[in-house]
């Protein structure tokens, strides 16, 4: 009887999760009449969130069952067979012909009818969107993050892993016997090429190519008479298809490229990221290189002030680097946020904004100025304050530039694509800034959108001429 009731309540979850999810996402889409503004709490009254548990936990279960190659009971056969007939079965004939777990529980959500006009009910859920994206890199290269996990143990002792928090997902993802334990006393930052040979990157593009970022999407949406187009004044594109358009062919992994979700061409890495939630996966040898380059342009008495820092990481691993430095002219190293994202902190950081920050430091006793900023919020740019005062000697940026996930494109970068058709000078010029990329560093850069078939984050200063 107990083993019924179980059985019972696991294919309950099964018709549930993608229900609930389904109606959900159609209800949430209909309310904004056709617009989808980021709203936390109305997706949590429509129970978006539990509903994409409830799947999380099926698509688990399968996997696991399918890894262990358990085969269902007799009991599990019927309580599927009296469910089936009851609910009916969510999935199409060709759906059935489908292996994966994420094919069987959550294409039921994307195309219910298998026309691109169910597309669109979801496409433009960034939330949504983040989360079947994370699901399918799982589906897809989680036993290859296993598999390099076992060759590489020393991964698991990485910093931005050995943390608790992503130590009880990667302990999610690996099973029980997974070695780490949140444990930060004993951490090892991993190398450049531990990284490259453990994830399979070696073929992979170590710099940013923008057209081959949408390179799949445009392949597919061709291929179904459709064609990408950009959004007008960012650098996002969008696959523009006739809402009839057939997907009944297309696997979940193009669905989800179609709608913009770049899951093609990617590899553990990405899950990786995802799953301990890393923007910039940081290396041995990124930290030497930028610690040199800080070395290189101090005065006399130098801060190198964090700004944004989440986590204080970045500030942390460069104040140990300086550490080793025989000399005692070594730059102070200050981290400050403001604690809006709720990071869990791994050093010092000073919960404070960053141009609260720059004004409190300003008045520092120190000859020389440098603000870092790692992977600035999208949409956002800081840089004007941090040139305001001319207190800041020199900020050094780190992520996506240009036309990425960072900043502004033209406030921040000052890429001309993206210009205000009124100053044809970008800002830091105008403020008596030079940029300069730091391409020595790219290398050794891996980032959470990266793919094979471009790297997505650069480090870029602006010096004070």
């Amino acid at each position: 009887i107990t083993m019924a009731l179980l059985t019972i309540m696991s294919r309950f979850n099964r018709v549930a999760g993608p229900f609930l999810l389904r109606h959900g996402l159609s209800l949430r889409y209909k309310l904004g009449s056709g617009v989808i503004r980021d709203n936390p709490t109305l997706d949590a009254l429509l129970l978006l969130p539990l509903s994409q548990k409830l799947v999380e936990l099926e698509i688990a279960a399968t996997t696991s069952a399918a890894a262990a190659d358990k085969q269902p009971s007799s009991i599990d056969q019927w309580v599927d067979k009296t469910f089936d007939s009851i609910f009916g079965n969510d999935a199409s004939p060709t759906t059935q012909q489908r292996r994966g777990a994420v094919d069987k529980y959550i294409r039921p959500v994307l195309v219910p009818n298998e026309k691109w006009s169910d597309v669109n009910v979801w496409r433009f859920h960034t939330r949504f969107l983040k989360w079947a994206r994370a699901e399918m890199l799982r589906e897809v290269h989680g036993p290859a993050l296993r598999a390099a996990f076992s060759k590489y143990p020393k991964l698991q002792r990485g910093p931005q892993v050995a943390s608790k928090g992503s130590a009880s997902a990667i302990r999610s993802l690996l099973g029980a016997t997974n070695e780490t334990k949140g444990d930060m006393s004993s951490v090892t930052v991993p190398s450049s090429d531990m990284i490259t040979k453990a994830f399979g990157m070696k073929a992979w593009k170590r710099s940013k190519d923008s057209d081959a970022i949408w390179s799949h999407m445009t392949k597919l949406a061709t291929q179904l008479d459709g064609q990408v187009v950009p959004i007008p004044g960012t650098s996002l594109r969008f696959a523009d298809m006739d809402s009839e358009t057939d997907t009944s062919q297309l696997s979940v992994e193009n669905i989800l490229e179609l709608a913009g979700g770049h899951v093609a061409s990617c590899g553990p890495l990405n899950v990786l990221a995802e799953e301990c939630d890393i923007y910039q996966l940081w290396t041995k040898e990124y930290i030497q290189h930028l610690a040199e380059y800080l070395l290189s342009r101090q005065g006399k008495k130098t801060l190198v002030l964090d700004v944004g820092s989440g986590d204080g990481l970045l500030a942390r691993l460069l104040r140990e680097h300086f550490q080793q430095d025989a000399t005692n002219n070594t730059p102070d190293v200050v981290a400050v946020d403001d604690g809006s994202w709720k990071i869990s902190p791994k050093t010092d950081v000073e919960k404070m904004s960053y141009d609260a920050a720059i004004q409190k430091y300003a008045s520092a006793d120190y000859d020389k100025v440098i603000v870092v900023c790692s992977w600035m919020p999208m949409g956002q740019d800081w840089t004007a304050a941090f040139r305001k005062h001319g207190v800041v000697d020199e900020y050094i940026l780190i992520g996506e530039s240009d036309d990425g996930n960072c900043g502004c494109n033209w406030d921040t970068w000052g890429n001309p694509v993206f210009g205000d058709g009124v100053e044809d000078t970008p800002s830091f010029e105008l403020d008596g800034y030079k940029r300069v990329n730091l391409a020595s560093l790219e290398p050794f850069q891996f980032s959470r959108f990266d793919s094979a078939d471009s790297a997505n984050s650069m480090t870029v200063c602006f010096r004070k001429q």
